[in-house]
């Protein structure tokens, strides 16, 4: 996401350059995105009766395919069910031998 900001002649900021992405996927009889602090039920608009999921699920979705999938790394993540921290992947990465 390159953004340049520009000053105009009334010198406002201006961005120039801007990029979002849109990421859609239907899912049928499922919790696609369950709220921890409400039993896992699912994040519901009851307004407009759609369910709603955050980008820290979408985020999770990416990360899971380039793993699973296209056999990425993804820097911090899971190893045999423990969480792998920053460092530990670092040193990895780095093949620094870590046990400090």
């Amino acid at each position: 996401m390159n953004d340049e900001t520009q000053i105009g002649n009334n010198g406002a900021k201006t961005i120039e350059r801007n990029s979002e992405i849109l990421y859609i996927y239907d899912a049928r009889m499922c919790n696609p995105n369950g709220d921890p602090d409400d039993e896992n039920k699912p994040r519901m608009d009851y307004t407009r009766n759609i369910n709603l999921v955050s980008d820290v699920r979408l985020k999770r979705y990416i990360r899971d395919y380039l793993m699973d999938y296209k056999g990425g790394t993804i820097f911090v993540s899971k190893s045999k069910g423990a969480v792998v921290n920053a460092k530990t992947s670092l040193a990895t990465i780095l093949d620094i031998d870590n046990k400090a």
